[in-house]
């Protein structure tokens, strides 16, 4: 009987919000974490339609930046099929950063049960900040980071050999690499709300400073192309995000602190 009741709470969270305040089973968490990706690849799906109609005008925005760093390079393709495929996965990937505020959104609505009441009105902040910061990743990447990384690497490799790049390589290493920037600059809006849920402190983060360094070079060893430049320029970066980290998780901890000293007064 009571399996039955957990089961019935779980369908009837996935059509609906979850009221605020009020407790639920880990079945209906489950549930609802169905749900939000539910309606996050339905919204992907749709905007994948939507991309791939207009696909020549984002795979020429994909060829920019070899075309900037090595102008007499042609992309070729080894396979018949290939060029349908990799158009299908230009338009995945243009549908999944078209998604990307839908995609925060559906994120902070599973998570806001799980905050005090008057935390879940920050539900816009979140979004627009969520966005912004992805944009920006992904246009440093495609600004900065793929044409240094692309004249160094293909100028290196064109001093012993010829340049002849498959373009279904090049342009999963594009956005491969420009989804990574992407996420790895949420980094400031995933400290803040581990520190708004008081999951971790300013006091932590300072004293995690060195660790967070050497992380950071190692990440960016591991997302960007094998030269130094790259590597820098992705990971000088990291260590400023985690350096404003602390001070945004500080001042949150200042505001809570007066709202629970304002609160105490009240009583």
């Amino acid at each position: 009987m009571a399996e039955k009741e957990q089961i019935s709470n779980a369908q009837e969270y996935k059509v609906r919000r979850i009221k605020e305040d009020e407790k639920i089973p880990f079945t209906a968490h489950l549930a609802e974490l169905r749900y939000r990706i539910i309606a996050s690849v339905i919204v992907v799906m749709l905007m994948f339609c939507a991309c791939y109609y207009f696909i020549d005008i984002f795979i020429h925005i994909l060829e920019r930046p070899v075309k900037s760093a090595v102008p007499d390079l042609k992309l070729t393709f080894l396979a018949p099929a290939e060029g349908f495929f990799v158009s299908m996965k230009v338009a995945f990937f243009s549908g999944v950063v078209v998604s990307w505020p839908v995609i925060i959104y559906q994120a902070w609505m599973f998570i806001s049960p799980g905050l005090k009441k008057n935390e879940r009105k920050y539900v816009f902040p979140f979004v627009i900040f969520g966005t912004l910061l992805f944009f920006i990743g992904i246009s440093f990447c495609y600004f900065i980071i793929l044409p240094l990384g692309l004249k160094f690497l293909i100028g290196f490799g064109q001093t012993y050999w010829l340049a002849n790049i498959a373009v279904d390589y090049y342009l999963s290493f594009c956005m491969k690499l420009s989804l990574a920037f992407g996420f790895v600059f949420e980094l400031p809006l995933v400290l803040a709300l581990l520190g708004k849920m008081e999951i971790i402190t300013s006091k932590q983060l300072r004293e995690g400073r060195r660790y967070a360094v050497v992380v950071a070079f190692i990440i960016a060893a591991i997302l960007t192309p094998p030269d130094v430049v790259s590597q820098c320029l992705m990971a000088i970066p990291l260590v400023i995000l985690y350096e404003l980290s602390i001070y945004v998780v500080r001042a949150i901890e200042r505001k809570n602190a007066e709202t629970e000293t304002a609160a105490e007064e009240t009583t």
